[in-house]
């Protein structure tokens, strides 16, 4: 067979073939929502909301080992919670930017990164999640939750695709000429921004998420 003539190279390949699915679909559609983030000269504000994602998961985690113990849909909460969470600092911080400009978001950063290393001082039992929510863990990822986050990329790369055209016009027009959107036009970009991002902390890591994105 080929994975006998292949030895243990085509054993794991087959072994991990859905969660290269997971790295091949993540890495298109997180670059190019990247991509349009730079361009509309959001980098800061992905920046802190990969660690306000990155924090709701960790508090999610912790809700679960203390409060709900769902042993079989552990990932639901720290998912919910983490784009829960990212979707309110998203609102809060874009009413009050202007009185604060770009210093906010690295305020936010800063403060949600603190809050990660507070919770952990209380619960040491999260060091192990908090270390998996920055470097990530893809040998571990595995069931539902594999299943969860190969059909959340596809889906957002599906809408890339159906919106690239739309979407790369107004990044040109933001970034050359410093059009801003109106009200409601950029909702359904930030909507897919926001869920592929938190997807993307809970499966892949911030690390993983960012370098994608911003590099």
């Amino acid at each position: 067979s080929p994975r006998q003539r292949g030895g243990p190279v085509i054993e794991l390949i087959f072994l991990y073939k859905w969660v290269f699915v997971l790295l091949v679909i993540s890495s298109i559609c997180l670059s190019q929502v990247g991509t349009h983030l730079v361009a509309r000269g959001q980098s800061l504000n992905a920046v802190m909301l990969t660690q306000v994602s990155s924090f709701g998961v960790l508090l999610g985690m912790l809700l679960n080992e203390q409060v709900f113990h769902l042993e079989s849909l552990e990932f639901f909460i720290p998912l919910i919670l983490g784009l829960c969470l990212t979707v309110a600092v998203t609102v809060f911080v874009e009413k009050v930017r202007g009185h604060f400009g770009e210093p906010l978001y690295l305020i936010s950063f800063l403060l949600f990164m603190a809050l990660s290393y507070w919770i952990c001082s209380y619960f040491p039992s999260l060091d192990s999640h908090h270390a998996d929510s920055y470097f990530g863990d893809i040998v571990t990822i595995q069931g539902l939750e594999l299943a969860l986050s190969i059909i959340g990329f596809s889906f957002g790369a599906v809408i890339l695709f159906i919106q690239r055209k739309k979407w790369l016009n107004r990044s040109f027009e933001i970034e050359t000429f410093g059009k801003q959107l109106k009200n409601g036009q950029g909702d359904l970009f930030w909507a897919l921004a926001l869920l592929v991002m938190v997807l993307g902390i809970f499966s892949l890591g911030m690390l993983y998420t960012l370098s994608f994105m911003l590099i």
